[in-house]
């Protein structure tokens, strides 16, 4: 009987108020600790996710850099980038400058045209 009222005290001190209350204090620490650390962890994946899209951008840039760096390393890549940026010729070679016809006719029309039929006459005199 003894064994039985020594139980029952056992049960009641376990199931007693202040016992749960601070059982459910426990258990709402330990997950809202659970949800920070989910929130970390998320958080965590996406700055990753962002990190190695730079790394990939990066290491395409490099190779288009690579490829700069050995198309100068030749003759011919040395002096296109040269001509490319300061527009200069070698010894012996002339530049051609191309206009469109349409933007010199408009232009002349558009001074025949400004004078009228005496200015045109006075040009003829000139």
């Amino acid at each position: 009987m003894r064994e039985f009222s020594q139980k029952r005290k056992i049960r009641r001190m376990f199931f007693s108020k202040s016992v749960l209350l601070i059982l459910i204090i426990i258990c709402a620490f330990s997950i809202r600790a659970v949800f920070n650390m989910y929130e970390k962890n998320s958080l965590a994946e996406q700055a990753l996710s962002v990190k190695m899209q730079e790394i990939e951008s990066l290491r395409s840039k490099e190779t288009t850099l690579n490829s700069k760096i050995d198309s100068l390393d030749t003759v011919r890549g040395l002096e296109e980038e040269v001509r490319g940026k300061f527009s200069v010729a070698k010894k012996g070679e002339r530049a051609f400058i191309i206009m469109n016809s349409s933007s010199s006719t408009s232009e002349n029309t558009s001074s025949a045209e400004s004078q009228g039929f005496w200015g045109g006459l006075l040009n003829i005199f000139k």
